[in-house]
């Protein structure tokens, strides 16, 4: 780590109160066109929660802000599960994500059809190569939890593993009037793939203990159908951008955070394209140990 460009904080345990919206959309459309002929959408509400980062121990608790749902009167259920680990130069973060219904939007301003029963899982691995992590700091750009004392950038490297399921109970034509569509949802389809992708990030320092920190990557690879009678390999699109900004001091700090993404999957028989959409503002506190070990352990 070069302390010209990178400085570790003095207190290094934090705790943050955060909130903000996400959004996820899956669109599906004929291999020959981009145009979606049916849509779905995660029932998106506003969250906020607050998470405690002490030595080796990091707790977080998010809750959904009530009366803030697309469709107010489904009660759907939304599971995230990630940690992140690694060096400076790679960094392993495993997820987990299960939605256990959706919605159609119609073609009325802001009204939905509770498409029930249906399964979303995907389970995964996003892998980070940053090119730089001498004058580039990673953590500063993602957490604020590092001072990046002057701008730089760098070029990285991702790699994703994902095993992908969607399982609908009790298929119904009424719900999905096209056939292509029906067809690939109601075969429960479960699928493999890998994404490879390149990109290039840089942490802009206008001032003492500010930073702008934009990321872009792009991308492609190939899945592999698991569903029996559809088996094929077929190719896989992405592109993410995101960008945190904000004030960084070495024991207050709130930055905001946006970010975009587009997943193009190509099915054998249909296209879907996921758009997943999330911004968030954070308010940090920096402390240091405690005197006394807590259980003896921390």
């Amino acid at each position: 780590m070069d302390t010209n460009f990178v400085r570790r904080y003095e207190k290094s345990n934090m705790i943050e109160v955060f909130t903000g919206l996400t959004s996820l959309q899956f669109n599906f459309a004929k291999n020959q066109t981009d145009k979606s002929d049916f849509r779905l959408t995660a029932n998106s509400s506003n969250y906020i929660g607050v998470d405690v980062s002490y030595k080796w121990l990091y707790l977080q608790a998010t809750v959904n802000i009530p009366g803030t749902q697309l469709d107010k009167n489904v009660n759907f259920h939304y599971t995230s599960l990630k940690f992140k680990f690694g060096t400076r130069k790679l960094i392993f973060q495993p997820f987990f994500n299960a939605y256990n219904g959706l919605l159609i939007p119609k073609l009325e301003h802001r009204s939905y059809e509770p498409f029930r029963n249906i399964h979303f899982v995907d389970v995964g691995l996003d892998m980070y190569y940053y090119t730089n992590a001498r004058q580039f700091s990673h953590r500063a750009a993602s957490a604020f939890s590092e001072e990046q004392v002057r701008s730089k950038g760098t070029f990285f490297f991702t790699a994703s593993p994902v095993w992908r399921r969607i399982s609908w109970v009790t298929p119904s034509r009424d719900l999905v009037p096209d056939s292509a569509t029906y067809q690939l949802l109601s075969s429960n389809p479960k699928w493999v793939s890998l994404v490879l992708r390149g990109g290039y990030t840089y942490n802009i320092v206008p001032a003492k203990n500010w930073l702008i920190a934009p990321a872009i990557a792009a991308g492609g690879g190939a899945l592999y159908e698991l569903t029996p009678g559809n088996k094929s390999i077929q190719a896989v699109y992405d592109v993410h951008a995101w960008i945190n900004t904000g004030y960084n001091g070495p024991r207050y700090y709130v930055y905001m955070n946006a970010s975009w993404e587009n997943l193009r999957t190509n099915f054998l028989i249909k296209k879907l394209r996921r758009v997943n959409s999330d911004i968030s503002i954070t308010f940090g506190y920096r402390f240091s140990n405690f005197k006394k070990k807590i259980l003896g352990i921390l």
